[in-house]
């Protein structure tokens, strides 16, 4: 069947270390690129080198007589020239910094999206999307006599345990009996059948409920954050029910399929899929309950500069926003006298008159928003597609308050 090489992956605390990371003295010196072949070409060398170039010389042209960048961009270009082969052939994140001279970069399997940004600090929200839409998920493949058991995370399956039960029927076959030619005994055939399904049935769900706990332990060892089984409805509706309830709550739908051999290919796309569907689903069930509750005058905000302000108060447990939209803002200085400003917030959507002297304009403006609020350690929730139109309506941020 073949195991996939051993892969690094992202998880909370590398975002965390990132969003730590800040430029001395507020000044832009840390370039992020975010470099995603599309799979028809992920081979063609030529096509990721021109997708790197394309997006260096875009940023450059941003930011036009920064010497800086244009010294950070001649770097990255060498750098990433001199990366194994196989890196280039799948998605890449890679962080630089020249001063001071650090770098952070991981290859990754799954669809990440291209992006080059130039800021005081790493843009981190795809990595954080990235993480949330792509969880660590157990996926059984299961018969009625054998289960297999497989590792997804980040776009990568991998083998886990492999169970086989034992279903000897052969002490009870004669009971099932044999159709007979006259009526009287083809109802005592319909009745043995019948009892025979019934009891090979019980005889499966005991075995399920014997690999319960090792099922559970291994999903603890891996620790699967979702649970996913392919397997015919009657199947999977034995197994799921085996699990105790902690694990009943984990499982998500698996859009109908099974399988009746394995596939890893076709497994991974399923999954893929599934996971998809799942996170879908969860986002536009967690909009709704936020916008409720917004309209309910409840602990919920929605819209924009309030959103900012409650967050600047350390007041937002868990923050709400559009991944793809890009916010344009404003960033207070870091000479600017706080103290004269008042009550008015470090990141501002519009800044009041007689203030002007005080903020500059942040094309990152988003990323400061997402790293002011890990830093604060609230919960980012990026929305994306159809999910997040509720939230771009009404100005592309919403949050639950602590109080």
């Amino acid at each position: 069947m073949g195991v996939t090489e051993r892969t690094v992956f992202i998880d909370m605390d590398d975002i965390m270390e990132l969003a730590a990371k800040e430029a001395a003295g507020g000044t832009r010196s840390i370039l992020t690129a975010y470099i995603d072949p599309s799979p028809e070409h992920r081979h063609e060398a030529q096509r990721w080198q021109s997708k790197v170039n394309s997006g260096l010389r875009a940023l450059t042209q941003q930011y036009p007589g920064d010497k800086l960048l244009e010294r950070t961009v001649e770097q990255v270009r060498r750098e990433l020239m001199k990366l194994p082969v196989e890196v280039r052939h799948r998605g890449l994140v890679y962080i630089r910094s020249l001063e001071p001279d650090w770098v952070w970069w991981r290859s990754v399997h799954a669809r990440i999206g291209t992006r080059f940004a130039w800021g005081r600090r790493p843009a981190v929200l795809p990595l954080l999307s990235f993480i949330q839409r792509l969880p660590a998920v157990g996926v059984f493949v299961a018969w009625q006599d054998e289960v297999h058991s497989f590792s997804w995370r980040q776009g990568v399956l991998e083998e886990a345990e492999h169970w086989e039960l034992e279903l000897d029927t052969e002490h009870w076959r004669r009971f099932a009996a044999a159709a007979a030619p006259n009526p009287a005994r083809g109802r005592a055939y319909v009745t043995h059948e019948d009892r025979f399904e019934s009891r090979f049935a019980k005889l499966v769900a005991s075995r399920f409920a014997e690999l319960a706990p090792d099922v559970e332990k291994v999903a603890d060892q891996h620790g699967w954050d979702l649970l996913l089984v392919f397997a015919a409805d009657a199947v999977r509706d034995i197994f799921v029910n085996a699990l105790s309830r902690r694990w009943r709550e984990k499982v998500i739908s698996n859009n109908g399929k099974h399988f009746a051999y394995i596939d890893v290919k076709e497994l991974a796309d399923a999954t893929a899929e599934a996971v998809a569907a799942w996170r879908d689903r969860w986002e536009e069930t967690h909009v709704n309950q936020l916008m409720e509750r917004f309209h309910g005058r409840g602990k919920a905000v929605a819209g924009g500069q309030e959103v900012l302000d409650l967050l600047a108060q350390n007041r937002v447990e868990r923050l709400y926003l559009c991944a793809r939209m890009r916010i344009p803002g404003y960033l207070r200085k870091e000479d600017a006298d706080a103290g004269a400003l008042g009550e008015l917030s470090p990141l501002r959507l519009r800044v009041p008159d007689g203030y002007e002297h005080a903020y500059e304009a942040e094309p990152e403006f988003i990323e400061e928003v997402v790293a002011g609020a890990l830093v604060r350690g609230v919960e980012v929730i990026p929305l994306h597609g159809a999910c997040a139109d509720p939230m771009r309506a009404v100005g592309g941020l919403g949050a639950y308050i602590r109080y």
